[in-house]
């Protein structure tokens, strides 16, 4: 008869340690200034997304659109950055946080 499983090890940790309370400001628009704005910002910003202010970026994060972006292989069209190198998984891992945390604005 099996009454139940207990695991005594903790959750797999995140790939870059403790990233609770990340911010919009300090953590995640520098990396969107650096790998997206470049095209997803100004008057006309790429696909018709700017990714310089909070209100379009967590949208994007919170829908999932962005996040599914930034984690495609390096082969597929549609991966992000475009003419770049994928961004690294501890950045990525940023985003996601950042959404579990209901993307504030801070």
């Amino acid at each position: 008869v099996f009454e139940g499983c207990t695991y005594e090890e903790a959750p797999p940790s995140l790939p870059c340690g403790d990233n609770s309370g990340v911010s919009f400001a300090g953590d995640l628009l520098p990396l969107l200034d650096v790998h997206c704005n470049g095209c997803h910002s100004g008057g006309s910003p790429s696909a018709g997304l700017n990714l310089e202010n909070h209100i379009s970026v967590s949208q994007s994060v919170l829908e999932g659109s962005l996040i599914e972006r930034l984690k495609l292989p390096q082969t597929n069209i549609q991966m992000m950055p475009l003419s770049g190198s994928p961004l690294p998984e501890c950045d990525i891992a940023l985003f996601e946080v950042w959404a579990s945390e209901g993307a504030p604005n801070n």
